[in-house]
């Protein structure tokens, strides 16, 4: 049995032979074993390399979603809250209300306030709201804790009528007369829910419509604004200023003088006319229409109880 093993282990330690050339099976090398200290460094730094690349970032983006939730939570008890957001029930306005009525400017906060709560509110929505009414020419909207609304408008100046259905502004804004007339349904359905303090700025009584009478075109209002400011000027007390479809100026003092410009040369033609106005201010009562659209004077018409003619006066310029 010795002799056998021998044998087998000859045989596995000699040369492997093939085709002339002897290979000989070279031994495994085997590995030196780490030290315990160095294998649980590599494992350490394995651990924290996981941790910094990949188990931190994880844990930031969900304190980030976390946070975001708690906040969430915090801005639905703080709207629903009674404590926290109270509800909006008291309303200052500030306002001369000459032109504009009480109650419809409660009728338009009452739209926009129905159930609404101290932050939650928005004040740039409440007065784009209110500016849309042509009759306001500005518009401050403020809160003051805990459940307070300061609004405070400037209406706008009419400056004539237009037509005999609406007002022109002082900005050419065309306003219907209706807007002028008070709301007191509205009015009493608003101070159910909302209590309203109002305070006049310069209010005074409320001014007649005796405003002089501007006709033309529906789109002539800033044109018709320009050319009445400027004979105001002057001095001229317009009742009536007319653009007729075809271009043409014709004026109405209160007086009753009637004064045509006809459609081209408009500042000479009213030159002429007040050239004439100041020579003559001594018969201006007794003028019933200058007629200006000649080259080189004016056409002037006496009242019947004073002259019956119709009488040229030339003009030096």
């Amino acid at each position: 049995m010795g002799l056998k093993k021998r044998q087998i282990s000859e045989v596995e330690s000699e040369p492997v032979k093939v085709s002339g050339a002897v290979f000989v099976e070279p031994e495994t090398p085997k590995l030196p074993k780490r030290p315990l200290r160095d294998r649980i460094q590599y494992v350490t730094q394995l651990v924290y390399a996981i941790y910094i690349n990949i188990i931190k970032p994880v844990i930031r983006i969900a304190s980030i979603f976390f946070a975001l939730y708690i906040a969430w939570l915090a801005l639905k008890w703080v709207s629903y809250s009674e404590w926290a957001n109270p509800a909006v029930s008291q309303v200052r306005i500030e306002a001369p209300f000459v032109w504009r009525s009480e109650s419809a400017i409660k009728h338009h906060l009452a739209e926009v306030l129905s159930e609404q709560r101290f932050w939650t509110l928005d004040v740039h929505r409440i007065r784009n709201h209110l500016q849309k009414d042509p009759a306001l020419r500005s518009v401050r909207v403020q809160k003051a804790w805990p459940n307070q609304l300061l609004v405070r408008i400037e209406e706008m100046v009419p400056v004539a009528r237009w037509g005999e259905k609406h007002l022109l502004t002082e900005l050419g804004r065309v306003v219907p007369l209706s807007l002028l007339e008070p709301n007191n349904e509205a009015q009493s359905e608003v101070t159910k829910t909302l209590q309203f303090a109002v305070q006049l700025q310069d209010n005074e009584a409320k001014p007649s419509l005796k405003l002089p009478l501007l006709l033309g075109g529906k789109h002539n209002g800033a044109v018709l604004i320009e050319r009445y400011r400027l004979l105001r000027r002057l001095g001229w007390q317009i009742a009536q200023l007319e653009l007729t479809p075809r271009g043409a100026w014709k004026v109405r003092l209160t007086d009753g003088l009637k004064i045509d410009l006809g459609s081209q040369h408009f500042s000479e033609r009213v030159h002429k006319v007040a050239t004439i106005m100041q020579a003559y201010r001594e018969r201006l009562k007794t003028m019933q229409k200058i007629d200006a659209r000649y080259p080189n004077g004016v056409a002037i018409k006496w009242r019947p109880e004073s002259v019956q003619a119709t009488e040229a006066l030339p003009v030096r310029g």
